[in-house]
């Protein structure tokens, strides 16, 4: 799955179990579910704090996502 880091340069990370070709098929299906372009700019510089237990990667997670492309900090 791709990530972020500060940079924003994305990052590729192997799922165990699944093969190239599954993981390239469900990185671009997170990116076209996860994109859009009235998501696409930093609508604010407001802080957003997301909770969440032990997912980082950012295409899979919808308030993960959606706090990055909304604010300037998360």
């Amino acid at each position: 799955m791709a990530s972020f880091r500060a940079t924003g340069a994305p990052t590729v990370e192997n799922v165990p179990g699944l093969s190239n070709e599954e993981m390239e098929k469900v990185c671009e299906e997170s990116f076209v579910r996860y994109s859009s372009g009235g998501l696409s700019k930093k609508r604010g510089k407001r802080v957003v704090i997301v909770w969440f237990r032990n997912d980082l990667r950012l295409l899979d997670n919808e308030a993960l996502f959606r706090a990055w492309v909304s604010s300037e900090v998360i």
